[in-house]
C-alpha cells in the first residue's frame, strides 16, 4: 500500500491511500490534488508558473512534487521495507 503525505510549511496536512481515486481541495481552494489509479498530481493550482501541475502524475516512493511559492509538498511512501537501499547519480 502506498500512501501520498501532503506537507505545508512542514506539518502535515493529509495522507492519502493511493489505492482509492479521489480529490482534494487545498489551501481554501487554491490547490487541487487528484489521486487516480495509484498515482497523484496537482491538477489546479493559482500558484504564478504553475510547476507544481507540470510536474504531471507522480507514482512511486520517494517521488515527490514541491508548490515554492505556497510551500507545499506532495510525497509517496511505500509501507513496510523500502526496496532501494541506496541510489546514486
Amino acid at each position: 500500500g502506498k500512501k501520498a503525505f501532503i506537507y505545508a510549511e512542514g506539518v502535515l496536512l493529509k495522507r492519502l491511500d493511493l489505492g482509492t481515486n479521489q480529490e482534494v481541495d487545498l489551501l481554501e481552494g487554491k490547490m487541487k490534488i487528484r489521486v487516480e489509479n495509484g498515482k497523484i498530481a496537482v491538477v489546479e493550482t493559482d500558484c504564478p508558473r504553475k510547476v507544481c501541475m507540470h510536474v504531471g502524475w507522480i507514482r512511486h516512493p520517494g517521488e515527490t512534487i514541491i508548490c515554492a511559492p505556497f510551500k507545499v509538498a506532495v510525497q509517496i511512501e511505500a509501507e513496510g521495507e523500502p526496496s532501494i537501499d541506496a541510489v546514486v547519480f
